[in-house]
């Protein structure tokens, strides 16, 4: 993957448990992140490359690219806030 993958919207993640990266059939789904105490925070949405990769291939072999969830607060606050 190209570094210009990497924005202001976007996360890249590698996690060291690959069955804990997204994979096919992942796109849209939540990336939290672990708390010290244990809890989590909801940080961004599943949006490939692992999300987007077909059955068969490991979805560990690149990066999980998230859109960052913080970067795009005030569109997602509006967003609902329009459509209860």
């Amino acid at each position: 993957m190209r570094p210009t993958h990497a924005v202001r919207t976007r996360l890249c993640t590698i996690s060291r448990v690959p069955a804990a990266m997204a994979c096919f059939g992942d796109f849209g789904g939540p990336q939290l992140q672990k708390g010290a105490t244990g809890g989590g925070s909801f940080i961004g949405v599943a949006s490939g490359p692992g999300a987007l990769v077909p059955p068969g291939v490991p979805c560990a072999a690149d990066p999980g690219v998230y859109t960052s969830a913080p970067a795009c607060a005030d569109w997602i606050r509006q967003t609902v806030r329009h459509n209860p």
